[in-house]
């Protein structure tokens, strides 16, 4: 039909038609009229004929359905009213639907229901008649073809309270039918405008366009699921299974949306009662993170005075630019409807305006004296003072590095100084150092627990003096023409032209500079060409020289029964692997697995190249009991890792290492040495370090880091890159010169890999800024997880 002045022909997109319908307690039916243009829903008219007694009083009752709740229910749509029969079994007959389109025309569709039940004598007196099972009605509706929906299969979907943002999931099955069963799902719901208008009862047809909503279906069942879920799917859910000979309607499924209720929750990124120091945890600012539902509002607190510093929802800032030096209390709340969480922060800001200068005088060969004073002459404010120091390149007369504000004390030794044991005098003399050695001096003040800002630096060089005498001397016969001598070397050589002298005699009666002797450079240990007999003892001293004197050893004595027995295998696949990101070291070699037998101890024979400084070598004693060994069948394979600090180093920003592998036996023999000597680059790689992870969700992660200090070279900016764990893509590849970021586009439930890399120069090409490796997991859902 043609709506009168419009080209628009009106006509049903859904009507009625004659059905076949299962009787099913607790169902109703829905009889759905739409038409193909808008129209105002009031023009849709519903009418019902009784195919029994007109005269029924019910009947006559329920005849003109307008506004007849008793009877029946109506939700309407847009163009759409559907009519619900409330007692089917009842109001057996014809439904018509009529659309008013003018005084003139209306357009009609009606269809017959006839309702089904398991037996045609139905005694209306009979309260026998009980209520049927699904098992029955479902017997029913195969022998008559037509769909019906088994509600029993789905009882824990009805009157489902679910939060916003949650999941919603119902199923309806049918009985099997010959002919193809199609299914449709509607939604029906209360509405209003406001609190006070008068409620009006809606319909919504469901369908897979919402990226929220899925309809899966099978031959006879289908699946509804909302995720997540909004306030707007709160409401009734009818599952209605049609044929070309009847129609089946599941019980109403009733999804209650309530409102999210999360308590507020500060990210562990902070943690309760934690201590910060802003000089040496490298920090300028501390943000607070918290969620919760609705989100919290979050502000930072002065516990002192309860000022509030700064609010801002979910996340604030914190900045220390404004804040008075000394050990403060930060209160970070987080609030919503439903709650209050605190997360309390003592925070110690240091006094950068007071700022000690520090000298020195009267360096000796262990010794130097330190002075200093305060800009702002209070002394008696220090309770105490803490120095500084550390060695530095051996042969690096350059005084000019890089000062910063803040330092890493682990390159550092600290003498914390009371000033009533120096009667106020602010000079101290620091003792034990090494001579011939280059040092950094720092300091800094105390008030209470504030600290002051770190003092300039000072360099000294300590005074040359005789070498250290050596211990541990030992000797042995090799062979019948060969004698083997070792000793500890010393940790310094005090002094430039550093050099032994070993001593030998089989008569102490001669006079000692008349005893035979060999100069030995670096290493300490020495292979005599020497014939003993079985009566002869030797007797042997080792010098310690340089170009200020010597030190002679105590004696030692090598006779015929200190000789080696056991036939100990070369030491073979020497390797050494540095890991500077974790301050790791790590070598590796291979020897006969016949010969652990006899080894007592090994020994690593190290010296820096990059000091330009051949007299002096050190060693590092390895246990045997650290080794990891790995078996083979003719072989061992030893492993070795430790922290790279047991190096006796001059601090530097990178070594030479050059390396020798030596055994000691049981019978603490100093066995051959590995040749040649390999080489291994350490480098003191201070990378981006408090690395935060701030937030993630579901496809995002943010992170931020403190930048790296000490570095020999200024830092330009930083790369990161990234991709999943175990993925074999590419690296996705970021740019910033700040230190925090934000990674975007992300998988959620996915494990990424992310590698930080500071550089060193502004074109971003320097591959050899110091790096950082960690692992991050996004989120399974929307909700922020911070960290």
């Amino acid at each position: 039909m043609f709506i009168q002045g419009t080209t628009f022909a009106l006509s049903f997109i859904r009507d009625l038609h004659n059905l076949t319908v299962i009787y099913k307690p607790n169902a109703f039916i829905y009889h759905v009229c739409q038409t193909s243009h808008h129209i105002n829903f009031k023009r849709i008219r519903w009418h019902y004929e009784s195919l029994y007694d007109s005269s029924n009083d019910t009947d006559t009752y329920c005849k003109r359905l307008f506004n007849n709740s008793d009877c029946f229910d109506f939700y309407y749509g847009t163009s759409t009213s559907v009519l619900v029969i409330k007692e089917p079994d009842m109001y057996i007959g014809k439904y018509s639907c009529h659309v008013n389109i003018n005084s003139t025309y209306e357009l009609t569709s009606s269809g017959y229901i006839d309702v089904k039940l398991p037996t045609n004598d139905i005694d209306d007196n009979d309260e026998s008649m009980g209520s049927f099972n699904d098992k029955e009605l479902g017997k029913l509706a195969i022998k008559h073809n037509v769909p019906f929906i088994l509600d029993e299969n789905d009882v824990t979907s009805f009157g489902k309270r679910i939060q916003i943002g949650g999941s919603f999931f119902t199923k309806c099955q049918s009985v099997q039918s010959s002919y193809p069963i199609h299914f449709l799902w509607i939604h029906l719901k209360n509405i209003s405008a406001t609190e006070q208008s008068e409620k009006i009862k809606t319909i919504r047809f469901i369908d897979n366009n919402d990226t929220r909503i899925k309809v899966e279906e099978t031959k006879y069942s289908s699946s509804l699921f909302i995720h997540p879920v909004e306030l707007v799917d709160d409401g009734d859910y009818i599952c209605i299974a049609s044929n070309t000979l009847g129609r089946s309607f599941s019980s109403r499924r009733s999804l209650i949306v309530t409102e999210r209720m999360i308590l507020p929750r500060i990210r562990d990124n902070l943690l309760n009662h934690s201590r910060i120091d802003l000089q040496h945890d490298g920090i300028r600012e501390l943000i607070c993170v918290a969620d919760g539902y609705p989100e919290p509002e979050a502000t930072w607190i002065r516990a002192s005075d309860l000022s509030l510093l700064a609010r801002n929802s979910t996340r604030v800032l914190l900045k220390f630019d404004n804040e008075m030096h000394g050990v403060n209390q930060y209160i970070c709340e987080a609030k919503n409807k439903h709650g209050l969480t605190k997360v309390f922060m003592t925070v110690i800001i240091p006094d950068n305006q007071t700022k000690p200068l520090l000298s020195y005088s009267d360096i000796q060969s262990h010794s130097v004296l330190l002075k200093w004073r305060v800009s702002n002459g209070r002394y008696d404010r220090f309770n105490h003072f803490i120095i500084y120091y550390r060695r530095l390149h051996h042969f690096d007369d350059s005084d000019k590095e890089e000062i910063n504000d803040t330092i890493n004390v682990e390159d550092y030794k600290q003498v914390l100084i009371d000033p009533r044991t120096t009667r106020y005098s602010f000079t101290f003399r620091v003792m034990d150092l090494i001579p011939y050695t280059k040092y950094e001096f720092r300091l800094k003040g105390f008030i209470g627990a504030t600290p002051s800002a770190y003092s300039n630096s000072v360099f000294i060089k300590t005074l040359e003096t005789i070498p250290d005498k050596i211990d541990n001397l030992h000797g042995y016969v090799w062979n019948e023409t060969s004698i083997v001598v070792h000793w500890t070397p010393p940790n310094s050589t005090n002094g430039p032209n550093f050099y032994y002298i070993l001593y030998y005699t089989t008569n102490t009666s001669v006079p000692f500079d008349q005893w035979s002797h060999k100069i030995v450079r670096v290493y300490p240990f020495y292979v005599l060409e020497f014939v003993m007999s079985k009566l002869n003892l030797l007797f042997v001293r080792v010098a310690s020289i340089n170009a200020k004197g010597s030190i002679l050893s105590d004696f030692h004595i090598i006779n015929r029964s200190l000789t080696n027995h056991h036939l100990i295998s070369t030491i073979d696949k020497f390797q050494c692997s540095p890991n500077d990101i974790n301050h790791l070291f790590s070598i590796q070699w291979t020897i006969d697995y016949e010969s652990r037998f006899y080894i007592n101890k090994y020994i690593i024979y190290y010296m820096d190249i990059t000091e330009n400084n051949d007299d002096l070598i050190r060693q590092l004693i390895i246990p045997i009991n650290f080794l990891s060994i790995h078996k083979h069948e003719s072989y061992d394979l030893y492993k070795y890792e430790f922290n790279s600090s047991l190096f006796n180093l001059n601090y530097n920003s990178y070594h030479i290492l050059r390396l020798n592998l030596a055994v000691i036996d049981q019978n603490q023999n100093h066995l051959s040495m590995t040749q040649p000597a390999i080489y291994c680059t350490v480098t003191r790689k201070y990378v981006p370090n408090n690395i935060r992870i701030l937030a993630t969700d579901k496809d995002f992660i943010r992170l931020s880091w403190t930048k790296p200090t000490r570095l020999s070279s200024p830092i330009y900016g930083y790369t990161i890159k990234y991709r999943a764990v175990n993925s074999n893509q590419s690296w996705m590849v970021k740019q910033t010169n700040r230190t925090e970021i934000f990674l975007s586009e992300l998988r959620p439930i996915t494990k990424y890999e992310i590698i930080l890399q500071a550089y060193l120069n502004s074109s971003y090409t320097d591959s050899s800024g110091p790096l950082t490796r960690i692992e991050v997991t996004t989120d399974e859902t929307g909700n922020f997880l911070f960290k």
